[in-house]
């Protein structure tokens, strides 16, 4: 382990699994080093053992999780395909932790949170974490994809729906005239109208927002315009996205 800027360090890590969760989209897994702790909604810059190119991935795992996860959606990057296509064993570098984009545990607040596309792992961490410690805070979450296929984690995302009293689940395909026969969620782009039919504003929710940075800077001027104090939204913007969701 090498120490870097201050709460920031180096380690060496084994990957031990490497799975599919969404069309597309890989899920890695990394032995957790002992005494190794992070927040919610953290991040580590993960080395490509074959280019050293260094991208910043957000935890998937809750900090109680045995093993560290993170997950990637395949672009035409050659960082990408370099991580996928390694074998189970290999030792990568990962820098961390790193982000600002965690709860602030002194609020009991409501919580929305939008995800689109990949921006769903910190939010994930987040519900994974919040479940762990007793599930007391009321969470909603948007997520949007184009396709019901690119949806991530969706089993994992329903487990802990289910598990869970003050959880709610709002999924959304943005690609309309191609939506399954038997859909039952929404439809189009996360909007106002959709975040009122499911939010009560007058309870004074905190809104956090992941996902592309187009995605994230139109929801931040939706909120905005919705009357949502600038203090109540938190955002994680995820560069290499770029596309619609």
């Amino acid at each position: 382990m090498l120490e870097k800027e201050e709460g920031v360090h180096e380690f060496q890590l084994e990957l031990i699994g490497k799975r599919e969760v969404a069309r597309d989209t890989f899920e890695l897994s990394f032995f957790k080093p002992e005494g190794f702790w992070y927040k919610a909604g953290q991040s580590m810059k993960l080395h490509s053992p074959k280019t050293g190119e260094r991208k910043t991935m957000s935890f998937v795992s809750a900090p109680r999780d045995e093993v560290l996860r993170f997950a990637m959606r395949m672009r035409d990057s050659e960082f990408k395909k370099a991580v996928c296509g390694v074998e189970e064993g290999t030792i990568f570098t990962l820098d961390g932790p790193r982000g600002k984009f965690v709860l602030d545990e002194s609020d009991d607040s409501p919580l929305v949170f939008i995800a689109g596309g990949i921006g769903s792992t910190p939010l994930l961490s987040m519900i994974r974490d919040l479940h762990y410690k007793g599930d007391r805070q009321s969470v909603i979450l948007f997520y949007s994809n184009r396709e019901e296929g690119d949806i991530a984690f969706r089993s994992e995302l329903e487990e802990l729906q289910k598990e869970s009293k003050h959880l709610r689940i709002i999924y959304t395909l943005t690609k309309e005239n191609e939506l399954p026969e038997d859909w039952k969620g929404e439809k189009g782009y996360i909007n106002g109208k959709m975040i009122e039919k499911y939010v009560d504003l007058l309870l004074f929710p905190r809104f956090y927002v992941a996902g592309p940075p187009v995605m994230v800077e139109a929801m931040d001027e939706l909120l905005q315009r919705m009357g949502i104090e600038e203090e109540s939204i938190h955002l994680r913007r995820f560069p290499g996205y770029g596309r619609a969701l």
